[in-house]
């Protein structure tokens, strides 16, 4: 009798353990994210084809007193599909920059920083920011998902695009400094 509730109570404590969560979140050095957001966003810039060869392999930090040694992951279906809209609008968005009617945030969105007085063009303006906020969003998410970024390095991760879209803004376009500020480069 004693042996068997022993022997059921290791099983039940061996299950209960065996259903436990672990979430094990890898950080990314900022240097190497650096890197391949300019090399991912440089391929929307220039509408090169997404993603034609590995990016750098990146360290990731302890887990569970172990390194691992990981690439930083920057292609999915979803990254490439929301890459693909991105380009088919980038000139017409381009367009609206050297306009100035949007400019490039901090966080990396587009901005409407001056609608223009037509109406009928300035809904096209919001409409078409809107479209490309979802795709950027969509990117970093997936990024994140597929990386299992720490929270912190998510959070982050917008600052990163962010800088390389500031970076590789034309003199004249509107860009929103890490401060808040905003002014044309």
């Amino acid at each position: 009798m004693k042996l068997s509730r022993i022997l059921t109570a290791g099983m039940l404590l061996g299950a209960l353990v065996g259903c436990a969560t672990v979430n094990i979140y890898v950080t990314f050095p900022e240097e190497k994210i650096r890197k391949a957001v300019e090399s991912f966003e440089d391929q929307i810039d220039q509408g090169a084809s997404l993603i034609k060869e590995r990016f750098f392999a990146l360290l990731a930090t302890e887990a569970y007193a172990q390194e691992l040694s990981r690439d930083l992951k920057m292609d999915s279906p979803k990254i490439r599909e929301a890459a693909r809209l991105r380009k088919s609008w980038a000139a017409e968005l381009n367009g609206y920059r050297r306009a100035g009617f949007v400019g490039e945030s901090n966080r990396f969105e587009i901005i409407v920083v001056s609608a223009p007085s037509d109406s009928a063009v300035a809904e096209k303006v919001r409409a078409l920011a809107g479209k490309e906020n979802t795709q950027r969003m969509a990117i970093l998410e997936e990024i994140s998902s597929i990386n299992n970024m720490a929270p912190t390095q998510k959070n982050q991760l917008p600052a990163f695009f962010a800088e390389q879209r500031r970076n590789s803004a034309a003199t004249g376009d509107w860009i929103q400094m890490p401060d808040g500020t905003w002014k044309r480069k």
